[in-house]
């Protein structure tokens, strides 16, 4: 399939980072998911650790004609780099290098994932702010803000703040509604009633 008709789904906050001659096309993640919501389907989303694995995963999506989504979530990258050392600005410029180096021009999501708020500190949300502002410079199009510590009114708030700027963009937004606990504790799933007062509150 010829993917160059799909270059118009590239947001302008993309584009700008994208070097001339590289085929890479990191489309809207709110496209991607408008688009696939209707059929039973998933996209598969691979954190990126280390960047020996994207050639592969890229070559994958190419033999399946299917779409990705490379993300790292906050502990993972953030604007120290996280545990991978990489910085946003650091991680969509290795997926675009890899990109061009695999001639590469599927269309693909970059996924700010668990972009965590543990508290209702003024610090804790304006840390989460610069770095959905960095990823945003970065190219990234998707984002997914996980203030689910909180209790649901407060996630809520963090939530509906914090995604002002991607709403302006027009760009993929994923939001959490329950913490998932650590293994050895206290078990509990997000009711339906828990997800329906969040997306009200929204």
């Amino acid at each position: 399939m010829d993917y160059k008709s799909l270059k118009k789904y590239v947001p302008e906050n993309a584009a700008k980072v994208i070097p001339a001659g590289n085929p890479a096309c990191p489309v809207n993640g709110r496209d991607v998911y408008k688009t696939l919501a209707p059929h039973k389907t998933i996209v598969m989303a691979c954190n990126i650790r280390i960047p020996l694995v994207i050639p592969g995963i890229m070559r994958a999506a190419r033999e399946l004609d299917a779409i990705v989504a490379f993300e790292l979530a906050r502990s993972e990258g953030d604007l120290e780099g996280g545990y991978t050392g990489m910085t946003p600005g650091i991680f969509v410029e290795t997926i675009l290098a890899a990109a061009k180096k695999e001639n590469f021009s599927l269309p693909f999501v970059i996924h700010g994932d668990h972009i965590t708020v543990k508290n209702s500190t003024e610090a804790e949300i304006e840390g989460a702010r610069a770095l959905i502002a960095a990823e945003l410079a970065a190219g990234y199009t998707s984002f997914a803000i996980d203030a689910s510590f909180n209790e649901i009114p407060d996630n809520a708030r963090i939530t509906a703040d914090l995604s002002r700027p991607i709403a302006a963009c027009g760009l993929g937004l994923e939001v959490e509604v329950g913490e998932i606990k650590s293994a050895g504790t206290e078990a509990h799933l997000s009711t339906v009633e828990e997800a329906v007062e969040l997306m009200e509150r929204l």
